[in-house]
């Protein structure tokens, strides 16, 4: 209730009162169907690691970390089909060792 009231009287423009972020404002942001918008930051930083990362040796990491992943899922996210946690998007982080930010940089 108390986050209800906060949202209500936030200085926030009216067209983002309508709730949190979903696939509607990621459009905007990375394309019409995305579920994130880290998906081509992570394979970038990824491909560019010496020596070269594979997504097999990028789930092994995330696993030491604690979160089972397949290289599947990390497929999806990286091609913005599975939308990811906060706590995610620091754990791949840590696994590249980039700052969280980087994943968030434009692609150039």
């Amino acid at each position: 209730m108390w986050a209800k009231f906060l949202w209500q009287h936030a200085d926030v423009p009216a067209k983002h009162k309508r709730g949190p972020a979903g696939p509607k404002y990621l459009a905007g942001l990375a394309g019409k169907n995305a579920r994130n918008v880290v998906g081509p930051s992570i394979r970038k930083i990824r491909m560019s690691q010496t020596p070269y990362m594979s997504q097999v040796t990028l789930a092994a990491k995330l696993e030491a970390f604690g979160w089972e992943i397949s290289q599947g899922k990390l497929a999806l996210i990286e091609a913005q089909k599975r939308g990811l946690w906060d706590y995610e998007i620091i754990l791949i982080a840590k696994a590249l060792k980039v700052p969280v930010s980087a994943l968030f940089e434009p692609l150039a």
